[in-house]
């Protein structure tokens, strides 16, 4: 079997030995430092006075009384005999048979005619296509011609600007 079958081993080479053998590593020294921790204060004995008793004096007040929780039984809601909407009616569906069988002719047929369709779809996408890329270029088109005729426009204005002011100095 080919998938529990043993792994080949594959022929390495032997690494080279390791000539310098009198090499020193560096020292690796962490690059963090802490300062040293600070010692701890010698803390006082405690007084017999002050420690806590190993067991509860006996002169402790009664404990508290708490009452128990009242219960309100739950209030009753009215609920209407008749529901407030009505559920939609059903509408009756068509029975239709329980097979159909088309012959093998009416479905080469009707395959055909399917696959003229879609290749007349593909038609008519690549003609939608062809013809925005023409109205692009034809509006890009339109934007150097509105331009140029600006740019005219300015020139024709500075020429009358530069004859008015000729005509004044005359």
């Amino acid at each position: 079997m080919m998938f529990w079958s043993k792994k080949k081993q594959l022929d390495l080479p032997v690494p080279p030995p390791f000539e310098d053998s009198n090499m020193e590593l560096p020292e690796i020294k962490p690059s963090l430092s802490f300062p040293p921790m600070p010692e701890f204060p010698d803390f006082p004995e405690v007084e017999e006075e002050q420690r806590i008793p190993e067991q509860l004096p006996k002169n402790l007040p009664a404990p508290i009384e708490v009452p128990e929780p009242v219960v309100e039984e739950p209030k009753t809601i009215y609920v209407p005999a008749k529901p407030v909407f009505e559920m939609p009616r059903t509408v009756e569906k068509k029975a239709l048979p329980s097979a159909m069988f088309i012959s093998s002719d009416d479905y080469r047929v009707i395959m055909q005619k399917a696959n003229e369709l879609r290749h007349i779809i593909g038609e008519s996408e690549h003609k939608i296509k062809a013809i925005a890329d023409l109205k692009s270029v034809e509006e890009s088109e339109f934007d150097k011609w509105r331009n140029n005729i600006d740019e005219i426009e300015k020139r024709l204005q500075r020429v009358d600007e530069l004859l008015a002011k000729a005509e004044v100095n005359v």
